[in-house]
């Protein structure tokens, strides 16, 4: 029998402001998108960070959630450009 991690059961459906906030690797500048998901950790598009298991981590780095950083403002995605990542699809 296959295993499925307790978040990936239901994405998120309570305060949706809250659950689409964007989080930033302190480490290395991933952040995680609750609209898309980690599909290779089996959590599914629509779970915010907070629901994401404990035992989770970066999947570029392997930080733990406890490095991440909650984005505020559009702005605070700029914080984060020294690291080669795409933020187009965010700036509107």
């Amino acid at each position: 029998m296959k295993h499925i991690p307790a978040a990936a059961i239901t994405p998120t459906t309570e305060n949706e402001d809250t659950a689409m906030d964007l989080y930033a690797c302190d480490q290395c500048g991933y952040y995680y998108d609750p609209e898309y998901g980690d599909e290779e950790n089996h959590i599914y598009a629509g779970t915010g960070f907070e629901r994401l298991p404990g035992d989770w981590v970066c999947p570029e780095c392997g930080a733990s959630k406890d490095e991440f950083a909650k984005l505020e403002h559009e702005e605070d995605l700029n914080v984060y450009e020294d690291f080669d990542l795409v933020y187009d699809d965010y700036l509107e």
